[in-house]
């Protein structure tokens, strides 16, 4: 107790030290931003590039951030602004924490110095290094002011993160200045979205040498969140800077070019080490997918090289190090395997001619799969049946990520696609792209055998199997319920969506641990038809084959949309009617855009009800111009799903 009490002041003691008073308080009105929650009156931040020089040490160069953001709380929404957390990991540290409330009584509220809290990030394992400061801004009230500051010590400079400017809220005025030494030399790009611009920062000097580079932005709208965003730094004003050269005591560092980030990142790397694996290479990445806990942070540092015997103990590995455990295993198998830094709209914009880490996501394992592909007989086949390594061209390389339990070889984690990786090839690094999935490794196929009873109830059984991305939601969502009714509720869920006339019971699922067969579902369908009149009832194609699109999708996006695709969803029913009983069927639809195509149709045998549906999502990202054309599409096929058809008993006598 006592260490973790010491440990706790000097991360984030609130001392006399801690950066001296906020502005006097002022209370402008808000009128202008209705329903925002809580506005950004100020935000300005300091990156001090510093030389620390210690008795008996060598010098060592740092980064210190000094920030401070007040807010104006406009309504009840914006009270949960008074909650903060400040991300650290083993590169950054909270030095110290200020903050108070204001309010236009004059009376003021001060942040108690034990208050804030040193403590590990939710739903991460536990480890020494990924951990967040929290606390809680104490006398927040409506029409108020939040104002807090504190400051962050980089113990790496090259693992600074682009700043962004720009949050949920508006921001009326953000600052961001940097202040650099004459021994160092830094680049810097700055960007609005994914565009980078020409913007020339105000200089000012700063005294003995150094220089303030000053970015200012003003009257920021709000940010808010979508389902499916890219990063922010993707839609924000951004900065990101590199230290390019120093020259700290007798050391001199460069980061001028991709050969010497591949040099620093393998140095990293190589610390971790590892044993050679047994046997073929992917039966050594199915061992090193078993043998490591994932710490699924993005970046490429979050932890100090952690050694290989640790990571096999149980210790935590994020990308960085799982993939070098990887590298390490595959040594000696005949693959040729190479670190990759992959960029992906999950993260921010990743620029060739700036050479810097801040935009790396992940790292990975970069594998030439030419002649395992020639010996693969399933690419041969159908494609829904083809391994993943199947669909890259000749030349270029499948992806492998250590940490993704679910993803097979050759496959990563949907949300790492769809953008490039610097592959730290033997000759030198190499930008590559990382294709977006084809339709074909996303499948949900369903079959639904049904009988219609004269009471107007629809029973059966549903059969189906999935695989690719579409899997490893579903076994997500089955990880974390418990056997019997809850996991009917994830199947209902993901063939009916949520509040449906439709039940389902006795789900069961096959090969739920076996990545590289697909998860097979089965369960009891049940839905009672709306009834028109006696044995007439109303029979909607959702109501027997579910929902082609389960769940809300927005009307307008102000953001791009990242789907979980692309993708293929296939759907069969079979309707078994009672003797005697008619159906008018509807014409088939067919829709065909560049992002998606859609086809149904009906068929009727005999006493059978055939309908089939199938869906291709060609798109990774939606752009957000695109959208109301997607939105436009998702509608035809919904309105289509849940047309009413008349289903009853053939008159008889012409009656």
């Amino acid at each position: 107790m006592k260490k973790l009490i010491l440990l706790l002041t000097l991360v984030v003691g609130c001392g006399a030290h801690a950066g001296g008073a906020f502005p006097p308080p002022i209370f402008p009105a808000t009128e202008k931003w209705p329903d925002v929650g809580a506005v950004v009156l100020e935000d300005v931040a300091t990156l001090e590039y510093k030389i620390l020089r210690t008795s008996g040490k060598s010098p060592r160069l740092v980064a210190v951030l000094d920030h401070r953001r007040r807010l104006k709380v406009v309504d009840e929404a914006g009270l949960r602004f008074a909650q903060v957390v400040l991300p650290v990991d083993a590169y950054s540290r909270i030095s110290w924490v200020k903050a108070r409330s204001a309010l236009p009584n004059g009376a003021t509220t001060s942040l108690d110095p034990g208050q804030p809290v040193l403590r590990s990030r939710p739903s991460l394992p536990k480890n020494d290094d990924a951990k967040e400061v929290a606390f809680t801004v104490p006398g927040v009230r409506v029409g108020g002011l939040i104002d807090y500051r504190y400051e962050r010590v980089y113990e790496d400079v090259d693992m600074i993160p682009a700043w962004v400017f720009g949050d949920r809220p508006p921001v009326v005025r953000a600052e961001l200045g940097i202040i650099v030494p004459e021994q160092l030399k830094i680049d810097y790009r700055y960007g609005q979205g994914d565009d980078v611009v020409t913007k020339h920062p105000l200089h000012r000097s700063a005294g003995g040498g150094k220089v303030r580079l000053v970015f200012v932005e003003n009257d920021l709208p709000a940010y808010y969140d979508e389902p499916g965003m890219p990063d922010l730094g993707r839609v924000a004003p951004w900065v990101a800077v590199v230290v390019t050269k120093a020259t700290v005591g007798t050391k001199q560092t460069r980061l001028e070019t991709w050969e010497q980030v591949a040099d620093r990142v393998m140095a990293m790397i190589d610390r971790v080490g590892g044993e050679r694996g047994t046997g073929g290479a992917e039966e050594r990445f199915r061992a090193a997918q078993a043998s490591l806990r994932s710490l699924e942070v993005p970046g490429l540092g979050v932890r100090r090289p952690v050694p290989a015997r640790e990571l096999e103990k149980g210790e935590p590995a994020c990308f960085r190090d799982a993939a070098a455990y990887l590298l390490r295993a595959l040594e000696g198998s005949g693959a040729r395997a190479f670190p990759a830094l992959l960029a992906s709209p999950k993260g921010p914009k990743e620029i060739e001619g700036f050479a810097s880490l801040h935009a790396f996501v992940a790292v990975v394992v970069a594998v030439d799969v030419t002649r395992e592909k020639e010996k693969d007989p399933s690419c041969k086949g159908d494609p829904m049946g083809h391994s993943p390594i199947c669909s890259v061209p000749a030349g270029d390389f499948a992806f492998l990520d250590p940490l993704c339990k679910q993803c097979r070889y050759g496959e990563l984690p949907i949300e790492l696609t769809g953008g490039r990786a610097l592959v730290l090839h033997d000759d030198g690094p190499l930008w590559v792209d990382v294709p977006p999935d084809p339709p074909e490794r996303n499948v949900l196929a369903t079959n639904f055998n049904l009988s219609l009873d004269v009471d107007g109830t629809v029973s059966g059984r549903v059969t189906g199997e999935t695989q690719g991305t579409t899997r490893r939601r579903l076994h997500q969502d089955l990880e974390r319920v418990e056997r019997g009714t809850a996991r009917d509720a994830v199947l209902t869920r993901q063939l009916f969506g949520e509040g449906g006339p439709v039940v389902v019971s006795g789900a069961r699922f096959a090969n739920p641990t076996s990545v590289d067969d697909p998860l097979s579902v089965r369960g009891k369908v049940e839905v009672a038809l709306q009834k028109l009149e006696y044995e007439r009832y109303s029979l909607r194609p959702v109501d027997i084959a579910g929902r082609t699109f389960v769940g809300h999708q927005r009307a307008s996006r102000r953001w791009p949309a990242i789907l979980d695709a692309p993708a293929t969803s296939v759907a069969v029913a079979t309707l078994l009617l009672p003797v005697g009983y008619e159906i008018a069927l509807p014409e088939a639809s067919k829709l065909v855009e560049s992002f998606a195509e859609y086809s149904a149709s009906f068929e009727r045998r005999d006493r059978e009800l055939l309908f089939t549906r199938r869906l291709i999502l060609k798109k990774h990202v939606i752009p957000a111009n695109q959208w109301p054309d997607f939105r436009s599409f998702i509608e035809q096929v919904e309105t289509y799903e849940a047309q009413n058809l008349e289903v009853r008993a053939a008159a008889d006598d012409g009656h």
